[in-house]
């Protein structure tokens, strides 16, 4: 077997390897996704607050002088 036919073995089976591995980062990422979308939808039906709310305050910038609408952690 030539070398160079064994090279572009390897390479074509890690270029494989790193295709599905992307692919099942990306059906991962999208699952959590839908579970922490559903898991919000669901504290808000039960009347408990989301996990960041919109309110009034001072800002991280600098310009903003306390009137600025930042999202803060409860």
């Amino acid at each position: 077997m030539n070398l160079d036919v064994i090279f572009a073995t390897v390479v074509g089976v890690l270029a494989g390897l790193a295709v599905i591995g992307a692919l099942a980062f990306a059906l991962v990422w999208e699952w959590c996704a839908i579970r922490r979308t559903l898991a919000n939808l669901d504290s808000r039906e039960a009347g408990m607050s989301p996990p960041f709310v919109l309110r009034a305050g001072a800002g991280w910038h600098p310009s903003c002088s306390g009137e600025c609408l930042v999202f803060s952690r409860i």
